[in-house]
């Protein structure tokens, strides 16, 4: 009893102190609080020690049921252990227990997330060849293994193929799904495909994330189709879906980029700014960027004070969008101060900054500086590249 307390308490040191002293007391506990600590175990990461506990287990002679087996199948995919997994499945199996069909959704998972389709397939074998029905999580996992990383046209059709199987059966479409679903076309270019999805769900009355639209602005966007991802944004404020940071630099990019609407863009940082993303280093390099980008220096370096008096810290990539733009525009003692500033920050200077310089260093006419920026790369520990070779030789 006092095993399964401090299992359910997440008091983990003490738990496995009275597991490793019960045997010494020639006491066992219950089936069920070994489950509770194996369990709690996996669900704080410490997968390597439920596998070390359940081998105690297994020497000790217990018998474990279904839930100490898809506890442990858990255990071994969360830590990277998939074929493992399976075998320990395959044992279970032949030892005469009978696995439900979350153990075999696990190994699908475990499969999905390492990107191995064949391993996939041969947990589907596995379950047909036991008669192991799927479930809705099945089908969902298919579709997010299929789906996830780098979409294919034909692994979007597969996607599709398991969709109909599952509607087929008379299982309904989910949320995790529809988002694969959008993300999958929107990486296609299939961006009206994506948007019918969306479309499919609020008739069938399902939940609307952040995730779903964001995928879609940003296709939007990209597509420079941006009258209809700001008429989307607006539909999300309608139906009180919050918009993530990643919607927010989706749309001051747009602004800023490729409207050059750049009192949109700080309008609408402004009111971010409000809503509490104030932590953004993304959102700030995107401002930064786009005032860079078009030669509005002054807003670009307030920009970048406004960051500071906020608490969030540039990181190289602000510095490098202001350092090459005063590369391009021919101030290369603004650029040279820009990277003294940063480094005075603790932050060392890229490779593709030194590049920067070094190419606009020639164009001024001032050589006898490239000798200063490339014995300053080698104390970095930092090696020339082709593009540093080619600056020197355009020089």
């Amino acid at each position: 009893m006092i095993l399964k307390v401090y299992a359910e308490k997440q008091l983990m040191k003490k738990a496995l102190f009275v597991f490793d002293n019960m045997g010494k007391l020639r006491y066992s506990p219950s089936l069920k609080s070994r489950n509770y600590l194996l369990s709690n175990l996996v669900r704080n990461g410490e997968s390597h020690v439920a596998s070390y506990v359940h081998d105690k287990m297994v020497r000790a002679g217990i018998v474990p049921d279904v839930f100490t087996i898809t506890i442990m199948v858990n255990a071994y995919c969360k830590d990277g252990r998939v074929c493992r997994a399976m075998e320990f499945v395959n044992y279970m199996d032949c030892r005469g227990f009978e696995l439900n069909v979350v153990a075999y959704n696990l190994l699908i998972g475990g499969y999905g997330y390492l990107r191995d389709m064949e391993g996939v397939s041969r947990v589907l074998k596995l379950m047909f060849e036991r008669r192991i029905t799927n479930d809705v999580v099945t089908y969902t996992l298919l579709i997010k293994s299929l789906l996830d990383g780098n979409c294919r046209i034909g692994s979007m059709d597969d996607a599709l193929r398991v969709q109909d199987e599952l509607l087929r059966v008379r299982l309904k479409l989910n949320q995790v799904i529809c988002n694969s679903l959008i993300n999958g076309f929107c990486k296609l270019g299939q961006v009206h495909e994506a948007d019918q999805v969306i479309r499919d769900m609020g008739v069938q009355s399902l939940k609307l994330d952040s995730y779903s639209y964001s995928t879609l602005v940003d296709a939007f966007c990209k597509e420079d189709r941006l009258s209809e991802a700001f008429k989307l944004f607006d539909e999300m404020l309608w139906k009180k879906i919050n918009p993530s940071v990643v919607t927010y630099n989706t749309l001051i990019k747009a602004y800023a980029v490729q409207m050059e609407d750049f009192e949109g863009a700080l309008k609408l940082w402004k009111y971010i700014l409000t809503r509490g993303f104030v932590k953004s280093k993304v959102t700030f390099n995107v401002m930064i960027n786009g005032f860079c980008k078009f030669g509005k220096m002054v807003k670009a370096e307030e920009i970048l004070c406004k960051m500071k008096e906020l608490g969030c810290f540039p990181d190289g990539v602000a510095y490098r969008s202001l350092s090459d733009e005063h590369s391009r525009l021919g101030d290369v003692e603004k650029a040279l101060d820009v990277k003294g500033k940063m480094e005075m920050e603790g932050i060392s200077a890229s490779v593709e900054m030194y590049n920067s310089l070094i190419g606009r260093v020639f164009k001024c006419k001032r050589s006898s500086k490239v000798n200063d920026l490339l014995i300053e790369m080698h104390a970095s520990g930092l090696k020339p590249n082709v593009v540093t070779y080619g600056a020197l030789i355009d020089g």
